[in-house]
């Protein structure tokens, strides 16, 4: 999926692929212990477009995510973000290009804070003097009110804390979204709602979203083309339609089909059955 336009309000040196990812490889430990997580990992995110990976738990996908938002290093390779290399001191102007939304909502979000500064916080320090307007905006795009805004985390729902962590990487008004799976620790009936609510605010910012996630029927909800990751690499690429006919030619792709056989969505996004690979 590609927002119609979305190119348009990118800057010359972005447009064509967004997030270029060349060879990464990302290591934990040394000698002994230590494990590749992701290896050799290449791909191209277009301006616009919802780009996923998929893989069971423990396959590398979300090591890779963060490592394209620069919160783990890489080892090898190289990773872009609007032509930047991961690793380089952000310009001031690129510092809130990227956000993410976590798994966990109620891991992500400070206990101690009220919505109110939760959401405050990124626009001071990127030196905003007024965050009301901004603030009070951002809530109402996520289907929050303004009962909502001085609340703390555990005075909301799972999927109130969820909406306010998307309305957090929102908020700076950046260009891409990394998810991390940001439905799986939902219940079913709120999982469609965010689903809904990523691809709304998605058309509307004409954003560029990465989604991890181990659920092909939110994948296939969701996203135009995936990876499939599996111990560490990338083992096939393919377009959504060709995952929705089952046209797969890597056996574990195969796997993950047959794992999910009615693991498609209705119109309005909500499950027919939650298909866990």
């Amino acid at each position: 999926m590609i927002w119609p336009g979305s190119a348009s309000r990118l800057a010359p040196a972005w447009l064509g692929r967004v997030i270029e990812v060349a060879g990464a490889s990302v290591v934990y430990g040394a000698g002994s212990e230590r494990l590749e997580a992701v290896r050799n990992a290449s791909f191209g995110v277009r301006a616009g477009e919802i780009f996923g990976l998929v893989g069971e738990s423990g396959c590398g996908k979300s090591t890779l995510l963060r490592a394209i938002g620069g919160l783990v290093p890489l080892a090898g390779g190289s990773i872009a973000v609007a032509g930047q290399a991961i690793g380089e001191a952000r310009k001031p102007r690129k510092a809130g290009l990227v956000q993410m939304v976590f798994q966990d909502p109620y891991g992500s979000l400070n206990p101690t804070h009220t919505v109110d500064r939760i959401l405050s916080e990124p626009l001071l320090i990127q030196g905003a003097r007024s965050t009301d307007q901004r603030l009070s905006k951002c809530l109402r795009e996520v289907g929050l009110g303004p009962e909502h805004r001085y609340r703390y985390p555990h005075q909301l729902s799972g999927g109130q804390r969820q909406r306010v962590a998307i309305a957090r990487a929102l908020i700076t008004e950046p260009r891409v979204l990394l998810l991390d799976e940001p439905t799986s620790a939902l219940d079913l009936s709120v999982q469609a709602e965010i689903l809904n609510l990523l691809k709304r605010v998605g058309r509307a910012h004409e954003l560029t979203m990465l989604m991890v996630s181990h659920d092909l029927a939110v994948i296939a909800h969701m996203c135009s083309r995936i990876a499939v990751m599996h111990v560490g690499e990338i083992v096939e690429m393919l377009d959504v339609d060709s995952l929705r006919r089952g046209n797969a030619n890597h056996p574990y792709t195969q796997v993950l089909l047959n794992a999910s056989l009615d693991g498609g969505r209705r119109e309005d996004g909500s499950p027919f059955r939650h298909g866990r690979t």
